[in-house]
């Protein structure tokens, strides 16, 4: 594989690590204004059926994905270095431990880097690329595709879309005259 094709990946990836985390600042801006505005037509949940529902969900432990030899490998060597308990930080390892475990090879590659760790890739490390971007894409696209964000940051026309849409999925008219858009 190239240094260039690598930096490439390392770039695209970097670039949706700034952005995702631009967006995710804004959400949570976005999701208060957007209880501000709507709490009073939110309807209040069924507690009971929650906590039905939430016991037919798997957790995220209890979903295992196979890990390739060399991602293993890597890891095992970041850990060594990253680990609590040979000098690292918890935050750092616990990265550490996300990126693994969401098979991120971009952002496993680039924390080797900064302890000087070598990786040697070859072409079956392009379909991990492939996963991480295709992955930090669709968490981006999530994020803009949120009535919340259509609300706020949408014309006249939108924000009457996603009131048109919580009348039907909430069940009651919202007030438009109290809304200031």
């Amino acid at each position: 594989m190239s240094e260039r094709l690598l930096k490439k990946y390392s770039l695209q990836y970097q670039y949706l690590m700034l952005e995702l985390e631009e967006v995710q600042l804004e959400s949570n801006e976005l999701n208060k204004k957007w209880n501000d505005v709507f709490s009073e037509y939110i309807p209040k949940p069924d507690l009971k059926n929650l906590k039905e529902e939430a016991k037919d969900k798997p957790t995220k432990k209890s979903i295992k994905k196979s890990k390739s030899p060399k991602l293993k490998k890597l890891y095992r060597k970041l850990s060594s270095e990253i680990h609590p308990d040979k000098g690292g930080t918890d935050d750092n390892f616990s990265e550490l431990k996300n990126k693994y475990e969401d098979q991120d090879l971009i952002g496993l590659l680039e924390t080797a880097s900064k302890y000087n760790i070598k990786y040697d890739l070859d072409k079956s490390d392009i379909e991990l690329f492939d996963s991480t971007i295709s992955k930090l894409s669709k968490e981006l696209n999530a994020f803009k595709t949120s009535l919340a964000y259509n609300f706020f940051n949408g014309d006249k026309n939108t924000k009457l879309m996603v009131i048109n849409q919580l009348e039907k999925l909430w069940g009651t008219k919202i007030d438009i005259k109290k809304l200031d858009f």
